[in-house]
């Protein structure tokens, strides 16, 4: 798989695994040997300014363009975030936007950034959402957009 050079395993934990993925947390850190040297072995080049991802966006213009974000603007949003709304360790981050949307993006930066535990909505479902906010005791929620949160509200 040419656009993935470096990819060796994927793993599939829980619902929709398939013979051959991991089943379980064991297995999946029984397969982890060698992870931190190959982790430094592809990061050693690695600098700051390196672009990072691109996120496509039609904006307001509803003309798309990708926007490249840099590693160091990765990494700076989503501590800037963290700061902004007051996250920190132990807090848990709720978010039911993709990671293809940087709303999604943002939260798992900063909650990489805080040492905050983030939990994703998965597919959105209004009860299922309201459900999950106090089942995983979430402190702070990211939902976006009226078109998200309200259904939730009005639940």
């Amino acid at each position: 798989m040419p656009e993935a050079a470096c990819l060796r395993l994927v793993a599939v934990v829980g619902r929709g695994s398939s013979d051959g993925a991991f089943q379980s947390w064991s297995a999946l850190a029984a397969g982890a040997a060698g992870f931190d040297q190959r982790v430094a072995e592809l990061t050693r080049d690695v600098r700051p300014a390196d672009e990072f991802v691109v996120i496509y966006t039609s904006g307001t213009t509803a003309n798309p363009r990708g926007c490249v974000h840099t590693h160091e603007s990765v990494v700076r949003q989503g501590a800037s975030l963290a700061q902004r709304i007051g996250l920190s360790e132990g807090d848990r981050f709720w978010t039911p936007l993709p990671f293809f949307h940087v709303g999604g993006f943002d939260v798992l930066f900063a909650s990489l950034s805080a040492q905050a535990t983030m939990i994703h909505a998965g597919q959105f479902e209004p009860g299922a959402a309201l459900a999950q906010l106090s089942t995983e005791r979430v402190t702070h929620a990211f939902p976006a957009f009226e078109t998200i949160w309200m259904p939730v509200l009005n639940h």
